[in-house]
């Protein structure tokens, strides 16, 4: 018996060790970084149509991109193709304030906002655009630490005591940023990412969740209007597609915002496509459904990995058609203002950051890490000339 039970052991770690390195073989296979063709190099009709802001001005659509410094901000490239931008951490809590001491209340907040105050004078000098993002993510303080609320809470020693401090900080940075920001930025994304990041669209265990519960999001929204009902308040979300769960439940959030009379003027979706490309006619049906609620709506953190387009004959080209039709589904319904990129550069593309997780190649944006404009510059500018902007009174039903 114990002869059969060494064999059986012997048999089941060859097994396990056979799985383990045919594991490693196929990702090594599937994963491994791939380098394409680059014919837009040669190929002129990219840059002369770079000027793609004054396109979609005339359209009265927003055409941005996210920055992090004035240097990008006033680029060449994005001050000829962008007439918006999302600062992509400048305005997040954790570049804002210092949190407050053990044991002590919101109220001894110390703001800084230098960095962000000069990032935003610049883009208003040149009549750009800016998206504000974000007042309330739970997942930076969480994953990102920036700052970690939960090493704070935990100085105060009751559930009640946690509650408490959490809302009143909520409530005072919201004051706070709202006020500074008073009529120089018009809309805001009030709540990050309430669901969570995988699943089929329970909310989100962060630390706004757990403390004082799913009905921060509408607390968060309600302080918000009453200290600047002037500002659009949106709230964004990353989904991976528009039929699934995660995205049934986030309909579901936006209808129970709504039916509880909750201040909700628009919707972001980031439409990060990183493992699946979600197709322009669905994101257009998907917004159609948010417009049908009375409700703005843009794409706000736009980036399609060029890996996603490796059986094509010209993989840049098609992430390049891809970026206009998805432009042109926006810019065919009234509710839908805009397109955001999440960044300028291939350059700065945040997925080659994560390692591992995303192979190369990644190459998400219209210019390339030299600068260079990709054929998405010209498949946007086919767009903007030839798509009528949809306005109030027009017919949307096709």
């Amino acid at each position: 018996m114990k002869s059969n039970n060494k064999t059986l052991l012997k048999w089941l770690m060859g097994l396990l060790a056979f799985l383990m390195l045919a594991s490693l073989l196929a990702y090594l296979y599937w994963f491994k970084a791939i380098e394409f063709e680059r014919p837009y190099l040669l190929d002129s009709k990219h840059g002369h149509t770079a000027e793609l802001r004054q396109y979609a001005q005339a359209r009265n659509f927003y055409l941005g991109a996210s920055t992090e410094t004035v240097q990008e901000l006033l680029s060449p490239q994005f001050t000829k193709t962008f007439n918006s931008s999302t600062p992509t951490n400048l305005l997040k809590l954790g570049k804002l304030v210092q949190l407050p001491g053990l044991n002590q209340s919101p109220q001894t907040l110390r703001y800084d906002f230098t960095a962000a105050d000069t990032w935003l004078e610049s883009a208003q000098q040149n009549g750009i655009r800016v998206r504000g993002h974000t007042l309330v993510w739970g997942r930076l303080s969480d994953d990102y630490h920036s700052p970690n609320l939960q090493v704070w809470l935990d100085s105060f020693p009751s559930a009640e005591q946690k509650k408490h401090q959490l809302t009143a900080l909520m409530k005072t940075h919201i004051e706070k940023v709202l006020n500074h920001y008073r009529g120089k930025i018009e809309q805001w994304d009030v709540v990050n990412e309430p669901l969570e990041l995988l699943g089929d669209g329970a909310l989100d265990k962060n630390v706004f969740t757990r403390y004082i519960g799913e009905n921060y999001i509408a607390e968060a929204l309600r302080h918000a209007h009453t200290i600047d009902p002037s500002v659009k308040l949106y709230i964004n979300e990353q989904l991976h597609n528009y039929s699934g769960g995660k995205a049934q439940a986030f309909m579901a959030l936006v209808k129970s915002l709504i039916a509880q009379g909750v201040p909700l003027h628009g919707v972001g979706l980031q439409h990060h496509m990183l493992f699946h490309l979600e197709s322009p006619e669905s994101t257009r049906q998907y917004l159609h459904s948010l417009q049908e609620l009375g409700l703005e709506s843009e794409i706000t953190e736009l980036d399609a990995r060029l890996r996603l387009f490796k059986s094509s004959k010209d993989p840049y080209q098609a992430q390049g058609d891809y970026y206009g039709q998805i432009v042109k589904a926006c810019l065919e319904l009234r509710s839908c203002k805009g397109v955001t990129f999440w960044g300028l550069n291939d350059k700065n593309s945040w997925h080659d950051e994560a390692g591992f997780m995303f192979p190369k190649p990644n190459e998400p944006y219209l210019y390339d890490a030299s600068n260079v404009a990709k054929p998405g510059i010209k498949a946007i500018y086919d767009v903007l000339v030839s798509t009528r902007k949809v306005v109030d009174g027009d017919n949307l039903d096709k």
